[in-house]
């Protein structure tokens, strides 16, 4: 029996074949913490406040950017590396001094701070003191960092005056009105037949998602989704709150590992509150091998011409791991509704100068050779070559003269003559995708099956045939 592929068998003069006749197989920098049903928020933007009426957004702290395991909002004094904090930038070329009036609730005139809002001085940590003079100049600006703390009923419901001297002198003055903007935006990708998307951030190319906002005040600025990697994820509805995320066939770049962000952002005169969340769009890219079998050279014994059956090759399996373009397991990511697939390229490259032979590889099955010709789930993200000549026919390389004298095809009377190969530069490829999308070569694994030996014994040729295939990943 010669047997060899994922299960897949054709037959040829009561010969089973399965897959290739002899040699076929089976058929940066991450930003902020979080989770993706909790996706961490930050500030992005500056206030400058310059003599003039200013809008200002702030967004609700309720992350945990030093990862201590406590809400930023429940803490006294943050770090320097909080993401959650408004800067305001006071700074008049004619001024020495700016003054910050108390911030206020709007509607009831009483304070802000503490209960609504904190205030940070230059050093993003000192408490800032209100009703206060601070020292200010072009070159060395003075700095307040605003961090929410409690949510805004309604919009600018919140705000401060502030005021720049020389030499004790008014120079001019301004107004700040304000919203502490509470977001929550998660993502949902399902796990299909792979991973959590949660336990490694990754889902399968053309697999997709979803994503929600929700924005507290309601009406608060324009709001948007983003991916960093423009071309590499498209949104069904951008400008809403809740839109499908769909990985197109761009994988993410290997060094971008946890780096490139989907982003909600809610914009008010410049200003972004933004929740953010790593997205590694993955696809298989690489191979490597389970176990210690690489491949075979095997040397059959001496062949006589005479009616029979021989081994040309036993049976071995070389196992395949999937790797995606981080060279981990494929099914780390999240499918969805996808899955990764391999198909074989055996079939195009397999050839024989003997004709009988190479009829029988052009052949259909289940006459001729059969192969994984067509896509093949594979959810775990392994496959399996299984190899395999025994009990092969010598009649497919014998012919008979005249005379009825049985003799080997003329290819294989002599010390090199070939049986069958995949002739270099071509080589057998398992290829793999996601549902036949972003398709990449697995293996470039190389076959040969040659005489290495020839004898006159009982009147007749014998020859012994040398059949190495070995396996090369990708």
């Amino acid at each position: 029996m010669i047997r060899t592929g994922e299960r897949f068998q054709a037959l040829f003069r009561g010969v089973i074949i399965s897959g290739l006749l002899i040699i076929s197989g089976c058929a940066g920098i991450p930003v902020g913490y979080g989770t993706p049903d909790k996706m961490p928020t930050r500030d992005v933007g500056t206030v400058d406040a310059a003599c003039s009426q200013v809008a200002f957004i702030v967004s609700l702290n309720d992350d945990d950017d030093d990862v201590n395991r406590k809400l930023d909002l429940s803490e006294e004094i943050n770090p320097t590396t909080e993401d959650n904090l408004r800067e305001f930038v006071f700074s008049h070329p004619s001024a020495d001094q700016v003054y910050i009036s108390n911030i206020i609730v709007i509607a009831t005139n009483m304070t802000a701070v503490g209960s609504r809002v904190r205030g940070y001085s230059t050093d993003r940590s000192t408490p800032l003191t209100f009703d206060t003079k601070y020292p200010t100049s072009t070159a060395n600006p003075f700095k307040m960092y605003l961090e929410g703390i409690s949510t805004s009923g309604v919009s600018n419901d919140i705000g401060f005056e502030y005021q720049y001297y020389k030499d004790q002198t008014p120079v001019c003055g301004g107004g700040a009105q304000g919203t502490v903007v509470s977001l929550k935006a998660r993502l949902v990708v399902a796990r299909g037949r792979g991973a959590n998307f949660s336990k490694n951030n990754k889902m399968l190319i053309t697999a997709q998602g979803k994503a929600s906002a929700v924005v507290v005040p309601a009406n608060t600025g324009q709001k948007q989704w983003s991916y960093d990697i423009a071309g590499n994820i498209s949104f069904s509805s951008a400008n809403q709150l809740l839109t499908d995320v769909i990985a197109q066939t761009n994988p993410t770049m290997p060094n971008h590992l946890d780096q490139d962000q989907l982003r909600f952002k809610v914009k008010v005169a410049g200003q972004v509150i933004e929740a953010h969340f790593p997205i590694n769009i993955t696809s298989p890219m690489h191979t490597s091998i389970r176990g210690r079998r690489r491949g075979i050279d095997y040397r059959s014994n001496w062949i006589d011409a005479n009616e029979g059956r021989f081994t040309l090759m036993p049976n071995i399996r070389i196992r395949y791991l999937m790797l995606d373009q981080f060279r981990a397991s494929i099914n780390e990511s999240a499918y969805g509704t996808r899955v990764p697939q391999i198909k074989e390229n055996i079939g195009n490259v397999l050839t024989s100068p003997i004709q009988k032979v190479q009829t029988w590889i052009n052949a259909p099955p289940p006459t001729g050779l059969s192969w994984t010709s067509n896509w093949r789930d594979k959810p775990r993200g392994r496959f399996t070559d299984r190899i395999q000549a025994r009990g092969v026919n010598k009649d497919l390389f014998v012919v008979t003269t005249p005379s009825n004298r049985r003799m080997f095809h003329q290819t294989l009377q002599n010390t090199g003559g070939v049986l069958m190969e995949v002739t270099p530069p071509a080589s057998h490829i398992w290829l793999m995708s996601v549902n036949g999308a972003g398709v990449v070569n697995g293996t470039l694994n190389t076959f040969s099956s040659r005489v290495i030996d020839t004898q006159v014994k009982n009147g007749g040729t014998q020859i012994r045939i040398r059949s190495t295939y070995r396996a090369n990943p990708q």
